[in-house]
């Protein structure tokens, strides 16, 4: 069945537990984006069935995400406790209907089905972090000291020297005898009206053991440890745990 897409304007209000009266139909929809449109102490889990038309459907908890603030992952069977106006997506793959099953409260729900892989969620279902910063004289910084994912990297320089950022596997800020697993430069700028910049993506990712760590100066060897001028360079790195 092809994927369905489709808007579906504000439900009956929820004024009562158990699940959901209205549903939605989410066949072939990998993900389906849910929007709380008022909610007064609203807390509830999403589900879903595969056999809507059978006289007993049975019913499974669904994976989802919290699309307004930090994008935290919403683990199957936890109660969701949602503030008037936040974005969930829901993982809807193998379903082909969606409700919500309330344990309290009373709102309003909003529903959109395949609208393919949330912006910012990996293709392997993690929740991709941006570190977005500008430079200032110090060119070493340490972004995670935990095992990550590295999906990419943004770079815009109005700096009038060439800019070089070098991405490291470490759990420490890294320095200028460590060795690279990601390099990419920015050209020289004529003025500083001027900008430059790289953007490099990695769909796969790349899988760093003991850390993320980050080093932009202005030589392209691995050892050279020059500073960009503070205020000229822009980055975002983009990660997952």
């Amino acid at each position: 069945m092809p994927p369905i897409n489709r808007k579906y304007p504000a439900l009956t209000a929820i004024s009562a537990t158990g699940r959901t009266a209205d549903k939605v139909v989410v066949a072939g929809s990998e993900w389906t984006r849910v929007v709380v449109l008022t909610t007064s102490s609203l807390a509830f889990k999403f589900e879903g069935t595969i056999d809507q038309g059978a006289a007993s459907p049975t019913w499974s908890k669904l994976y989802a995400v919290n699309a307004t603030g930090s994008g935290v992952g919403i683990v199957p069977d936890t109660a969701i406790t949602p503030a008037t106006g936040d974005v969930y997506y829901v993982y809807t793959s193998g379903v082909e209907t969606l409700a919500l099953n309330v344990s309290a409260g009373t709102g309003t729900w909003q529903a959109e089905s395949g609208v393919g892989i949330p912006p910012f969620l990996s293709s392997s279902g993690n929740v991709v972090q941006c570190y977005s910063f500008l430079c200032d004289a110090t060119d070493e910084l340490l972004i995670s000291a935990s095992a990550r994912k590295l999906y990419g990297i943004e770079v815009f320089s109005i700096s009038a020297a060439p800019v070089y950022a070098k991405l490291y596997d470490k759990a420490t800020a890294p320095a200028s005898t460590d060795t690279p697993v990601k390099r990419t430069g920015v050209p020289a700028n004529s003025t500083s009206t001027l900008g430059a910049g790289t953007n490099q993506g990695n769909p796969n990712y790349i899988a760093l053991t003991a850390g993320l760590g980050i080093r932009v100066v202005t030589g392209i060897a691995d050892n050279n440890n020059t500073a960009v001028t503070a205020s000229q360079v822009l980055v975002n790195v983009y990660w997952s745990a």
